[in-house]
């Protein structure tokens, strides 16, 4: 298990803390530049680079705490957060980027790469694989740390 799936059987809220974890790293690394707090849903947006405005485009991540093979629901969940962010009068949408904690399963991938073939926009998928490869930059500390207080196990400072 890596860290992020580790998240089920060692936090109460493992959805919420990957979203913050994710958060922690995709900032360190200077992927994002903030998070967008929740209240009355997030606009499909968990943290983004970009400005909210009519220039320019917004890249943004959103996380979904997904460990098993996506069914149905999980589909309909990333359909969902896309075409909010992609429908959003806050700002450009110029990149989504899905975030899980997993390794995705064959059928996922085919299941996506169809899906986002018909997107009018650049989608791409951030496993735990890339995620754990970010965990490991020396900006991602904070992540690191924040995992280790958890409980996170194979965690190096």
């Amino acid at each position: 298990m890596n860290a992020f799936e580790q998240l089920e059987i060692r936090v109460p809220g493992p959805h919420q803390a990957f979203e913050d974890v994710v958060a922690e790293i995709l900032i360190a690394c200077g992927l994002a530049e903030r998070r967008i707090r929740v209240h009355r849903g997030d606009g499909g947006v968990d943290a983004f680079y970009g400005r909210y405005s009519d220039d320019g485009g917004v890249t943004v991540f959103q996380a979904k705490y997904f460990l098993r093979p996506w069914g149905d629901a999980q589909k309909q969940q990333i359909r969902d957060a896309y075409a909010t962010a992609r429908n959003s009068v806050d700002f450009n949408l110029a990149e989504w980027r899905l975030c899980t904690p997993a390794r995705p399963t064959r059928q996922d991938v085919r299941w996506f790469d169809g899906w986002r073939a018909k997107l009018d926009r650049f989608v791409d998928l951030v496993d735990g694989d890339d995620l754990a490869r970010l965990l490991l930059s020396p900006e991602a500390v904070g992540a690191r740390k924040l995992l280790q207080r958890w409980g996170i196990e194979g965690i190096d400072g």
